[in-house]
């Protein structure tokens, strides 16, 4: 194989971040065509009452994971359901990613909806750092996917913009990171649950006003 899977600490200064918006209803929806223009969840059968973790874009905004699927049936009648199904995300996020080795040698699998490439010097292979994130964007969207693509200097950087940005693809470079990752909110930090809901509680809502 050209590359591997790879989990290190980062010491490379380019990082494609692809973050998946919707993994697990892309994913079932490219093996359950007969579902695409549907509405449908992805629930937790394992939790009582049965919980809500996913929606298509059918479905109506006001239904949202953490829903029980009662409540989100009172949204929509004729809604559909599917099980979720974690480890079979898992195997075929892997799949993805060793897919995705056709434009970086290296590629990291980082949660359960998030995939890193090590993007240093491939702007010798494909003439330049826009041209390389448009080509990845634009391969995603040809496989149906929901994906937003990112470059930026270090990993978690790459995730907060892909993550986060309202638009995709996007490169940051080292001069503008700062002035990029400073309209977002702190959750593109990566920071832990308590230490999000201290910042609300100080009205702190943006990475600017962290800083």
């Amino acid at each position: 194989k050209w590359g591997h899977l790879f989990s290190w600490r980062w010491t490379v200064n380019q990082v494609m971040c692809v973050h998946l918006r919707n993994w697990p209803v892309d994913r079932l929806l490219r093996h359950k065509k007969e579902l695409r223009g549907k509405p449908f969840v992805i629930i937790e059968t394992s939790a009582n009452p049965q919980m809500v973790t996913a929606a298509s874009a059918e479905v109506p905004p006001v239904v949202v994971p953490g829903m029980t699927l009662a409540q989100a049936r009172g949204h929509c009648a004729d809604l559909l359901m599917a099980e979720a199904e974690p480890e079979r995300d898992r195997e075929c996020l892997k799949a993805l990613a060793y897919w995705l080795m056709r434009f970086s040698p290296n590629v990291s699998i980082s949660g359960p909806s998030t995939l890193l490439l090590d993007a240093a010097g491939l702007e010798l292979l494909f003439g330049n750092a826009q041209r390389l994130v448009e080509r990845v964007d634009a391969a995603l969207r040809r496989l149906r996917l929901d994906a937003s693509v990112a470059l930026a200097p270090t990993p978690l950087a790459a995730y907060g913009v892909a993550a986060f940005a309202k638009r995709s693809p996007v490169v940051v470079s080292k001069e503008n990171l700062l002035s990029a990752l400073s309209r977002m909110p702190p959750k593109a930090l990566g920071l832990e649950t308590n230490a999000l809901q201290s910042l609300r509680a100080l009205g702190i809502h943006t990475i600017e006003s962290l800083l």
